[in-house]
């Protein structure tokens, strides 16, 4: 294969392209063709638009054929030779630069990037099940307002009918299992081995105490574990073990990332970026490529529900603010030589993802992301607590087309000052639980002028929102 340069643009010939066949045999796996809405999915969850040729392209790279058969094949149908390797060429380019984390969309020549959450797919991307809202943590900023959520849990067979619908029914290749704390099930190495039975790359969303027993780890590998994100929320005991609200548990949550890196279970760690940790963030990063050594991390923001509504003067970092929070992390990192990955929506008036190299960032409820939760209910996203459907009690297509779920799929939740901006498709106004908590006076300086009726919309439907939200979220 040659070396990541991009492939320079001019008319190829075979011989230029002898590479592909040994390229595609070692990536082929990281990639879900997805015909029936034209997807490319990289699991688990960067995706490519592909029309109908360049999804022939891949189905005979996929069978094994070189460069010089899928030529012939296109050739045969009334393509010109020359036209068809180029094309080839580009696209061949297009998933090198997916498998390498290329997140500049501009970069792309054959296919249509899209955002993750962009509202401009039929089926999922990703899903989820929190498998219970039990924890042996007290996270201060917990959105499931765990260990104190009262709620009850799917069985066994109920939730491998849940992972029936999402590989039969959404047509999903990955699912993370969350919680709470989804360790404390007694199954879960059950429904990791049936969920790779039915052709899903699997994750584990922990907090990684319960990994600390290397036995524990074992079991996960035996189960076919096949990554895992551990929250880790500062760089030392006295930090992490004040917002996770447990003492000890840095100490444990060390050792589990420890023992699972020592696994083929690929594994990083998840901030939540707070009050109290924005000061030692890169201390942390030092942490994680020094001591864990880990190739990369992810970061994202509270989300003022469950635990978190209660707290928030404690814990609030601002939209406003997290710009030059992101950018400081994001510049340690370029230092110690690890990825760093950002994961929350924002509103690119605010603060523009893209434009540092983090990838478009919106919003993903009931479009990208299916959420189920402990009793089957199909959430917006997880940070919600009213479920839009139940799958136990209706079919996929039934919940995942109803009127709430095209509402959020829609961006219909968006500000209406939001709406007529240039740059709204690149984070339809980013996530309404914030706006839910905060109002909407960060962003409303950048709303096009005479917009008053709208503005006085977004009051409206802001405080209706809290009013049937209030007690539930701590919104007053």
């Amino acid at each position: 294969m040659p070396d990541s340069k991009l492939i320079p643009q001019y008319n190829y010939t075979v011989d230029d392209l002898a590479w592909v066949p040994a390229f595609i045999d070692d990536v082929k796996d990281y990639f879900f063709p997805r015909p029936e809405d034209d997807l490319l999915i990289l699991r688990p969850n960067k995706v490519m638009h592909l029309n109908k040729t360049a999804m022939k392209m891949l189905q005979l790279l996929f069978e094994g054929q070189d460069a010089k058969s899928i030529v012939d094949h296109f050739v045969v149908a009334g393509a010109e030779e020359q036209v068809v390797l180029n094309d080839l060429a580009a696209f061949i380019d297009d998933l090198r630069n997916m498998v390498t984390g290329n997140q500049n969309i501009y970069t792309y020549r054959t296919a249509k990037i899209v955002p993750f959450g962009t509202g401009e797919i039929k089926y999922p991307v990703l899903s989820e099940i929190a498998l219970t809202y039990r924890c042996n943590n007290a996270c201060r900023f917990c959105y499931a307002h765990s260990p104190y959520r009262e709620s009850k849990e799917m069985s066994t067979e109920e939730v491998k009918h849940v992972i029936d619908m999402i590989v039969d029914d959404a047509k999903v290749p990955s699912l993370s299992f969350t919680g709470g704390e989804p360790t404390l099930r007694e199954d879960l190495f059950e429904l990791i081995t049936y969920g790779r039975e039915k052709g899903l790359r699997m994750n584990l969303i922990t907090n990684g105490r319960r990994c600390s027993s290397k036995e524990f780890v074992q079991r996960l590998v035996d189960a076919g574990l096949n990554s895992a994100q551990v929250s880790i929320e500062g760089p030392d005991a006295e930090i992490h073990d004040f917002i996770v609200g447990a003492r000890g548990a840095f100490e444990q949550t060390v050792q589990g990332v420890k023992n699972l890196r020592e696994t083929d279970i690929y594994t990083h760690c998840n901030t939540t970026i707070c009050r109290p940790n924005r000061d030692h963030l890169e201390q942390l990063v030092d942490f994680l490529a020094d001591e864990l050594e880990l190739t990369y991390f992810s970061m994202n923001m509270v989300i003022y529900t469950g635990t978190a509504a209660k707290l928030r003067d404690e814990l609030q970092i601002k939209y406003s603010e997290i710009e030059e929070i992101v950018k400081r992390v994001k510049k340690r990192a370029s230092k110690k030589g690890i990825q760093f990955v950002w994961y929350a929506p924002t509103p690119v008036c605010l603060f523009n993802p893209i434009a540092h190299g983090l990838g478009a960032k919106s919003c993903a409820c009931c479009d990208g992301l299916l959420s189920v939760d402990a009793e089957g209910g199909l959430l917006p996203c997880s940070s919600f607590s009213e479920p839009v459907g139940n799958l136990l009690h209706e079919g996929f297509e039934q919940v995942w087309y109803n009127r709430a779920s095209k509402f959020w799929r829609a961006k219909d939740f968006a500000p209406e000052g939001c709406k007529k901006c240039d740059k709204f498709d690149y984070c339809y106004g980013a996530c309404p639980l914030y706006w839910d908590v905060h109002g909407f006076d960060e962003i409303k300086e950048f709303w096009s002028k005479g917009s008053k009726v709208k503005e006085r919309i977004d009051e409206v439907r802001l405080n209706l929102r809290r009013r049937i939200r209030g007690d539930q979220h701590g919104i007053t």
